[in-house]
């Protein structure tokens, strides 16, 4: 669309979803149209979803009009809402209308239009009412896609002529409205007896005096003069009732119609009355604040100073804290070494004390348990201590050989790692096999079978 949508109007009926979008202050300039199939399962929200789909942006003011929002007269006795503002109004007409829409009056949101009622002990108001949170989900997928302004209501009566002298009816899904210009005289429930219950008579004698805007021909009646019906199937219909609805939609009379609004439309109305409030209260907070600037600029320096002054023994502390708290850390790193120290201490004078006799004590301890199948061949240093190495015709001679060493060795000072072996293949039981033990230095203290700091990994190779 080459133009700003200015207004875009949502025609939704059982089978059909009409969009129309017009451009102008006056919404005097058709952009385009679009319609498309609508499914039933779909509530309005998702139906508009889907009819944005071709084209994501709407124009500032949206109306959403659809056949299955209830919409109805409803009298009250107008002693009973005598001095009572507006909300509390729409709150106590949502409890009258609860039982005869069927929306609970807790989930319901309404669009109120007052009427003039013959009965001056009565007030009447045309009301449509809708879901609540089905509203709010329309209206924020429509604002999403640009709008400001989002209305909903039942089309019976929107897009009626202001011109015409005479009666007219409109015939929908489920609603017969009789008009009078732009007021409504009497709204019943589509059926065979519409006429009745408009207080027409018969159709046949209705249509002499009254234009028919049917959206369904059939309710009219075959025998009945059929030049004053218009059918919303029809294409010049349609964009007749469109370009109807985005004018009253764009001016003043739009305010005299039951539409549900959003809550920024609701606030609109007394938007000037607000907004005088507003200034003369922030005149008057200026004016306070002006006082109160001059009175604090007198004082500041002093504050400051004090502020200042109250502050620094808070600092001083602070800082005392880190240097208290760098302190203790500094002692604790300290006794952590000392410990250390005298650990190895402790070890150096043990293995001085046992090193002259544990090497013999080792070698007459490893030919006792030698035997005949196992040769010790190799005695070495290791980073760790000291590594016995050799073969064995067999898996369990070096595992064993480990076993019993625990025992004699640990008090020399030595902590034994598991045998490593590794097979030759070179007979049936996969040997012989070559195997090492690692005999690890763990100095004094040591528990049995402990494990020094130097130890290596279990059953690794030294």
């Amino acid at each position: 669309m080459s133009k700003r949508s200015e207004c875009t109007i949502f025609l939704i009926t059982g089978s059909e979803v009409v969009r129309a979008d017009f451009a102008g202050k006056n919404g005097q300039h058709f952009l385009g149209l679009e319609r498309s199939t609508r499914d039933a399962a779909f509530t309005a929200a998702d139906t508009v979803q889907l009819a944005l789909s071709t084209q994501s942006k709407v124009g500032r003011r949206c109306f959403v009009f659809e056949t299955s929002v209830w919409s109805q007269i409803v009298s009250v006795p107008k002693r009973s809402i005598e001095d009572i503002q507006p909300a509390e109004l729409q709150n106590a007409l949502k409890f009258e209308v609860e039982t005869l829409s069927g929306v609970d009056a807790d989930s319901s949101a309404l669009g109120i239009a007052e009427l003039v009622d013959e009965n001056p002990a009565q007030a009447s108001f045309w009301i449509n009412v809708a879901q609540s949170d089905l509203f709010e989900s329309l209206s924020d997928t429509l604002k999403a896609s640009g709008a400001k302004w989002v209305s909903l209501a039942h089309p019976a009566g929107f897009a009626a002529d202001s011109g015409r002298k005479s009666q007219s009816v409109e015939l929908w899904e489920n609603v017969a409205i009789l008009l009078e210009k732009l007021v409504p005289r009497n709204i019943a429930g589509l059926t065979s007896r519409w006429p009745e219950q408009l207080g027409l008579g018969t159709v046949s004698e209705a249509l002499e005096n009254v234009a028919v805007f049917a959206q369904n021909q059939s309710m009219v009646g075959e025998s009945a003069d059929l030049t004053g019906v218009r059918s919303l199937d029809n294409e010049e219909a349609l964009n007749v009732w469109l370009n109807a609805a985005a004018r009253r939609g764009m001016s003043e009379s739009v305010n005299y119609f039951p539409l549900v609004k959003s809550f920024e439309q609701v606030t609109q109305a007394s938007s000037v009355s607000t907004t005088l409030l507003r200034v003369l209260a922030a005149g008057l907070v200026t004016l306070f604040c002006f006082w109160h600037w001059s009175w604090l600029e007198k004082s500041q320096s002093k504050v400051e100073q004090e502020i200042v002054e109250l502050e620094q023994p808070a600092i001083d502390k602070r800082g005392f804290d880190q240097q208290l708290a760098q302190v203790r850390e500094q002692r604790s790193t300290l006794e952590q070494d000392a410990n250390a120290a005298q650990l190895k201490m402790k070890k150096v004078e043990y293995l001085l004390q046992f090193q002259k006799s544990r090497l013999a004590n080792l070698l007459a301890e490893l030919k006792k348990l030698r035997t005949e199948d196992l040769v010790i061949s190799k005695i070495e240093l290791h980073e760790s201590g000291i590594v016995v190495s050799g073969l064995t015709l067999n898996s369990n001679s070096a595992p064993e050989l480990a076993k019993q060493l625990t025992t004699v060795v640990t008090p020399m000072g030595w902590s034994v790692n598991p045998a490593a072996q590794e097979g030759k293949n070179q007979l049936t039981n996969g040997g012989p096999y070559e195997f090492s033990i690692l005999l690890a230095d763990v100095g004094p203290g040591q528990p049995l079978g402990g494990k020094s700091e130097k130890s290596v990994r279990a059953g690794g190779r030294p």
